[in-house]
């Protein structure tokens, strides 16, 4: 590893935990919010000219995705 490296693993080291959880945290919830943010911006000025058929093949998938991914039962016997 070259010094630079090490120096920046040292460096990595010292930051407490909290702080190399919050970050990651704080960015997620950001994006969520503009997300969200943007969302309800959208139904308030909704216009049937601006979806895309490819936009509700991306949001399906992504629907069904997330459908799959909540409704199994993990840790359950579903026999």
């Amino acid at each position: 590893m070259s010094k630079t490296g090490e120096r920046l693993l040292r460096i990595w080291i010292r930051v407490p935990r909290f702080i190399k959880r919050m970050i990651p945290l704080s960015i997620t919830l950001y994006v969520i919010g503009m997300v969200i943010t943007n969302g309800v911006d959208t139904l308030w000025h909704f216009d049937f000219a601006l979806v895309k058929g490819s936009d509700l093949v991306i949001s399906l998938v992504g629907a069904s995705i997330l459908v799959a991914a909540l409704s199994q039962r993990k840790g359950e016997d579903t026999t």
